[in-house]
Formats: C-alpha cells, structure tokens, sequence
C-alpha cells in the first residue's frame, strides 16, 4: 500500500480530513483529533493509528420518587 493510497482510505472516513501540523508529516483527522499519522507522501508509508475504545457505563439508578 502507498502512501496515497493509506490516506486515500483514511479521507474516506465520515468527517476526514488531510492537514500537516508539521513540515512534510501528512496527519488525516476528524475534527481537531489525529487519527492516523501518514508521515512523508514520499517514498514507502510509515503509518500510526490512534484506536480510542469506548467504555460502556452504566447509568446510575435513580430512586422512585
């Protein structure tokens, strides 16, 4: 996979978007959060990946009133 083609599938994420907070380091975000880092459009990917899982609480009981 190249590079292109890893951002490619990435901006293809409901509210992704490129940007590149540093020189020559592509990022793909959502909102202000990375979610991958692409790294150099140049040469062979080297990616990263933030995976956030979700804790299901429960809600709290309330007493009948």
């Amino acid at each position: 996979m190249t590079a292109k083609e890893l951002l490619d599938y990435c901006l293809a994420k409901p509210g992704a978007w490129r940007d590149e907070p540093w020189d020559g380091d592509v990022v793909a975000k959502v909102g202000d959060k990375i979610f991958a880092f692409v790294g150099s459009m140049a040469g062979d990917p080297r990616s990263s990946r933030r995976i956030v899982r979700r804790r299901r609480v429960a809600a709290p009981e309330v007493p009948e009133t």
